[in-house]
Order: C-alpha cells, then structure tokens, then sequence
C-alpha cells in the first residue's frame, strides 16, 4: 500500500502534499451564520431592484439575477420545514451585495431590533448561492422551541438542511468536517482511498490503495474545550478569530446534527426549555450522538463516518492539489 501526505491550502483553493510529512491550512471556503446586533448603524443595504416573491422580498442590482434568486428563495423556504421541525414561518427579505462585509463570509443573516435581513454575494455560482440560503433560511425560520441550541450545533443544523436541499455541495464539505475534527483530535486525519491519476475535476482513480495523511492548519492554543464551545450561543462565535478554530467548531456542530437528526435534537431543546435551562447540556448531545467525551476511539469512529467514497474523491479532485514526494 502507497502513503500520501497532502497539504492542502484550501484558503486559497490550492494543495500539496508530501511522502512523509506535512502540515495543511484547511479553512472552510466561506463562513456563513445569524449575527445580532444592536449597533444602530448597521441597515440593510439599499439596493435599486426589488422583487417580491411568494416567502419574501429579494433586492440586488440586476433584474436578471433578482428574478432567478426570487425563485430559489420560494423553492428552499417551502422545503425547510419539511427537513426540520419547529420552523416560524417569516417573509424573508434577501439583499444581493456586491461583496460581503468579511471576505470569507459567503452569507450572513443580520438581526438588528426588530429587523431581520439576509444578505448573500449576488456574483456567487447558482450552486453556491443555493446552499448559501438554504442555511441561511434555518437562520431565518427556527422558531423559539430551538431558542436552548447551542450556537455551532444550529450552524450544524443549518449545514444539514443545505446538504439535504443542494446535495451535490455534501461530500466535498463533509470531507472537510472529518480533516477538520480529526487534525483537533489527532494532529490529522488519515484515510485510505483509490490511488488518484490526473489533477482537478477530470482526474480519475485507479483500483490500488493508498493511504493518505491530511492535516488542517489549527492554532491549536486558541482551541476551546468541545464542552465549552457546546455553551456558546451564535454571537459568540463571530469573536472567534485564531486560525482553524471556527472550522473545527463548524464540524464539530455538524457531526452530532448528523449523528442525533433534527427530530431529537429538537426533543433535546424543547425538554431543555421546559426545565428552564440556557442550553442544551453538552452531556445530552453526547449521549444522544452516541459519543462519550473521553472515549476517543469512538470519536475517531464517528469522523471516519462522515467519510464515504464520495467524499473521498471530491476530496482528493480539488482543483490544485498538488502532490510532492519527499526521497
């Protein structure tokens, strides 16, 4: 069996790898969340065309690409309730900007007061976009059962419901999850996979193992306990600034959504806020995952669940990657 060593910028969508070490940067392309705020000089953009849509009102610059979103907005809004429970329904007004306040944001849904908005890059891909407001949605629609979620396990919610509504952007982000968790747990993340032959989206796979070694770029120092961060709520995140931190949390929030299902953890908030409590304990998440804090095999288990052939070659297809081997 063959060994590899990928280090991968995914920051800056490039990758190298080499033979017997490495030591990858591994960001999510885009960070996407609910931002309150009470600062009252933070407003919705104004923008010159407006279209009203049957769950909303979308806002941009181009007639031509308001009409399309008006109409991705009224195909995921009618879905989200039907992918989880306790959703409140709310006309949802959509603001396509030129450029996100922070460059690594793909998305962001602002509660100022009384006033909700959502805002989204309007050059973004169809694909992207999409998923973008599928999250965002869930953002925009929990209702108050959901008030007792911790604020990374509702970024994972809304990164199930994004997977389940735009399917094709799942196996790369669900590979990026388990590098993440496992460089947190471990230092990296080792896999076995079919050799690669080729670079980018055209490469394909030939039938000999290899194993392959990947680690994400983490300050490792900055990392809060997972008990501590399963405390946190949303605005606390957004203070979250060392590097690889907020990704780890991201996948760490994703990890039980996917391993608990929407339907309990909203037994899990609702129970939590019958008993008068903040949040939902980190010990019921755990529980209801499957996972005890200490056992680490069974956390090694459960991130090598979230890594499937599919995401094993959207992994390894991501354009630049670049293989080094060291004698």
């Amino acid at each position: 069996m063959s060994h590899a060593r990928l280090r991968l910028r995914h920051d800056v969508r490039r990758a190298a790898s080499a033979f017997a070490r490495a030591a990858s940067a591994f960001a999510r392309p885009a960070v996407l969340g609910a931002l309150s705020c009470a600062c009252a000089s933070v407003a919705p953009p104004e923008l010159p065309t407006e279209r009203s849509s049957t769950f909303g009102t979308v806002r941009g610059t181009s007639p031509e690409r308001v009409a399309y979103v008006a109409r991705v907005l009224d195909e995921l809004a009618a879905q989200v309730p039907f992918v989880i429970p306790g959703c409140e329904p709310r006309a949802v007004d959509v603001r396509l900007v030129g450029e996100m306040s922070h460059a690594n944001w793909s998305g962001a849904t602002y509660t100022v007061r009384e006033r909700r908005w959502m805002e989204l890059p309007e050059g973004e891909s169809n694909t992207r976009l999409s998923a973008t407001m599928a999250h965002e949605l869930v953002h925009y629609q929990l209702g108050p059962d959901w008030s007792t979620l911790p604020g990374i396990v509702e970024e994972g919610l809304c990164d199930h419901v994004a997977h389940t509504l735009v399917p094709e952007i799942a196996p790369l982000e669900r590979a990026q999850y388990a590098v993440m968790l496992g460089t947190a747990l471990d230092g990296s993340y080792r896999f076995n996979a079919e050799r690669l032959v080729g670079r980018g989206r055209q490469s394909t796979f030939a039938p000999e193992i290899m194993t392959y070694t990947l680690s994400a770029q983490l300050d490792a120092s900055a990392m809060p306990t997972f008990d501590d961060a399963l405390r946190y709520d949303s605005r606390d995140l957004e203070t979250l600034r060392a590097k690889g931190v907020r990704g780890v949390l991201d996948a760490l929030g994703f990890l039980l959504v996917s391993r608990i299902g929407p339907e309990d953890l909203y037994t899990l908030c609702r129970r939590a806020r019958m008993q008068g409590l903040a949040k939902v304990p980190p010990e019921w998440l755990y529980e209801s995952a499957g996972l005890a804090a200490e056992n680490r095999t069974g956390w090694r288990s459960a991130i090598d669940q979230l890594l499937g052939d599919a995401e094993k070659r959207a992994l390894l297809r991501q354009e630049g990657l670049q293989f080094a081997r060291t004698p």
